[in-house]
């Protein structure tokens, strides 16, 4: 399995109930595309630092995700203002996923 993580820096604060809904979507789709393995988000409010984790089958499943990866990043930037997300890093390895 190979896995990519993306590591955001936005303005401080509680995740906006649109933001939520179309996180959750976001994901839910996501997910459905062949070779998507897991996907989690996570937010610190205190930081505004949101990490994105896309766990894949292998790095064809990760390639073939990357058009509907890319137009979800600029949706993001839309509804965040000021917030620019940055290429992610990739892992070679996952270790465990349970």
């Amino acid at each position: 399995m190979i896995a990519q993580v993306f590591d955001t820096t936005g303005e401080p604060g509680e995740p906006t109930d649109e933001f939520r809904k179309f996180a959750e979507e976001a994901m839910a789709e996501g997910r459905k595309h062949d070779g998507v393995e897991a996907s989690i988000s996570l937010a610190d409010p205190a930081t505004g630092r949101t990490l994105v984790i896309n766990v894949f089958r292998d790095r064809a499943a990760m390639d073939a995700f990357q058009a509907y990866s890319n137009a979800k990043i600029a949706e993001v930037e839309k509804l965040t203002p000021g917030v620019k997300v940055a290429t992610p890093d990739v892992y070679t390895e996952v270790i465990a996923l349970l």
